[in-house]
């Protein structure tokens, strides 16, 4: 998080969330791969934002997605329905948190 957004939360009483998990390199590999597939859905998804998703299983892609166009399903939609069964047990990196939200369009994946 930036300094202006930790003051910002800081003058509100709120304390930041800080996520103290280690990386690996390969978590690192597979979040610049979701970073490259959410740059696939750059001008097409307003207003929601870009974003990209990998589902890996035993070092390997399961399955991956980005962002569709508005009133399309989301990255991490794409990329479960992709993987099907393979998902479970598998890791989800998402280059933006995962949406929980869903007013009049389809239900997240996970519900």
């Amino acid at each position: 998080m930036g300094k202006i957004a930790s003051a910002a939360l800081a003058e509100r009483g709120a304390r930041p969330y800080v996520w103290a998990m280690p990386w690996s390199p390969e978590d690192a590999a597979w979040m610049a791969r979701a970073l490259e597939l959410a740059r696939r859905a750059e001008g097409t998804t307003n207003p929601n934002p870009v974003v990209g998703a990998v589902v890996v299983r035993d070092g390997a892609v399961a399955g991956e997605g980005f962002t569709q166009p508005h009133g399309g399903p989301h990255a991490e939609w794409v990329a479960l329905e992709q993987a099907g069964a393979g998902a479970r047990g598998a890791t989800l990196y998402v280059s933006w948190e995962p949406c929980v939200a869903y007013p009049g369009k389809r239900k997240p994946p996970w519900r």
